[in-house]
């Protein structure tokens, strides 16, 4: 038989009360529940914890060793509950927060400083990786908060668009610019469908230059190595870009995105309200 937290406050009250009669009235349950309860936890660890008498219980020898340490480990309990509710209601604990690297550029560095300085106890780890991946990592449960470019929808997630953005072919707007390189990362779907319209267009690049760093697209586009291809938010952080007008484009939505059951985990809300702000 398991001995389960209840029977430890049953058995507290009775090393207390030194009765089951009065135990039971300070707890509020019947006489056989005491009763029971502690004969499970007799059975449990083999041995006598009280005498009977005709005016109550006594204690045990090992009755009273093993009321000092149920009463630790219900304060150990109590304890561990109350960090843990804290955790829930205060903005404090662990929190791992997923983006593609140039997602975490033009966002966090933006929040990081004052919402770490309003909140002593919050500690982040951040992960990088492609969007679509870190949709996975969140459904998984390994990241707490995602910062996803255009989010699939699923049930176990709670996903919130924070802002709009639009991936498109940027220049250097001064020099002359190699305008038969095309530069991008072959890896986002974003790319690949850009390539496929360019394809129908007047453009005809004879080369196509790959990199999976997109602020390395922006320098390199910026230097006028090529036609970048970039989100409008990612070349506007970089800086000295300019959009090619009637250019094939690709519209994206960026998202809050974490599990269900984190909705209402003050942290989450706090994190996901300063980048609500910073997107805006």
């Amino acid at each position: 038989m398991n001995i389960s937290l209840t029977d430890l406050y049953y058995f507290v009250e009775i090393a207390q009360a030194l009765s089951l009669s009065r135990a039971a009235l300070r707890l509020g349950v019947t006489q056989p529940t005491l009763s029971v309860a502690l004969s499970r936890i007799e059975h449990s660890l083999g041995t006598r914890l009280f005498l009977r008498s005709k005016k109550g219980v006594l204690l045990t020898p090992a009755g009273r060793s093993f009321v000092l340490q149920s009463r630790q480990l219900i304060q150990n309990w109590e304890a561990v509950k109350n960090q843990t509710q804290a955790v829930h209601s205060e903005v404090k604990g662990r929190y791992i927060i997923g983006a593609h690297p140039s997602v975490t550029l033009y966002s966090l560095p933006q929040i990081f400083s004052q919402l770490l300085a309003d909140n002593s106890e919050l500690e982040i780890k951040l992960v990088h990786d492609l969007s679509r991946k870190i949709l996975d990592e969140v459904v998984l449960g390994n990241i707490d908060i995602g910062l996803v470019v255009n989010p699939v929808r699923h049930p176990d997630l709670i996903i919130k668009k924070l802002s709009d953005d639009q991936v498109t072919l940027w220049t250097a707007p001064k020099g002359k610019v190699n305008t038969d390189v095309l530069i991008g990362d072959p890896e986002l779907i974003q790319t690949q469908t850009l390539l496929k319209k360019i394809r129908k267009t007047k453009y005809d690049f004879k080369r196509f230059i790959s990199s999976s760093n997109l602020e390395v697209v922006a320098a390199l586009t910026r230097e006028r190595s090529g036609i970048g291809i970039l989100p409008k938010r990612v070349a506007l952080c970089t800086g000295g870009l300019e959009m090619i007008k009637n250019s094939p484009s690709f519209n994206d939505e960026i998202g809050l995105v974490y599990r269900a059951e984190m909705r209402n985990v003050k942290a989450v809300q706090v994190i996901g309200s300063a980048l609500e702000k910073a997107l805006a």
